[in-house]
């Protein structure tokens, strides 16, 4: 499938209403594509981030939302299967050292 970036961005910016009415039929195609065994799971979780979109106030909250969802579906779905594997897991962090690094001040630039 190839992705035009710009010509969804000049959709988005030109006809915002067109921009999602498109976005939602392009999901649907896609998820009618999966096997029915995940087709399910994943109109399901499509329900899900249309939810937390629509509860946002703003894009910004909404990314913040969906991204903590994601997160959340991690560490209870994903991260106890594969963390029980311990030092074979690149998720498992309980073995490892705090790294310290310098942190380098930035400083303001000068009025131009």
């Amino acid at each position: 499938m190839d992705f035009d970036f710009d010509k969804w961005a000049n959709l988005a910016k030109q006809d915002p209403h067109a921009f999602e009415a498109r976005r939602k039929e392009m999901i649907d195609e896609i998820i009618k594509g999966f096997p029915s065994d995940s087709r399910h799971l994943s109109e399901g979780l499509q329900f899900r981030i249309d939810m937390e979109r629509r509860r946002s106030k703003n894009p910004m909250e909404s990314c913040i939302r969906i991204s903590n969802m994601m997160k959340e579906q991690f560490y209870t779905d994903f991260y106890p299967t594969v963390g029980s594997q311990g030092a074979n897991c690149p998720f498992d962090t309980t073995d490892h050292e705090q790294k310290k690094g310098a942190v380098i001040p930035f400083k303001k630039p000068a009025d131009r």
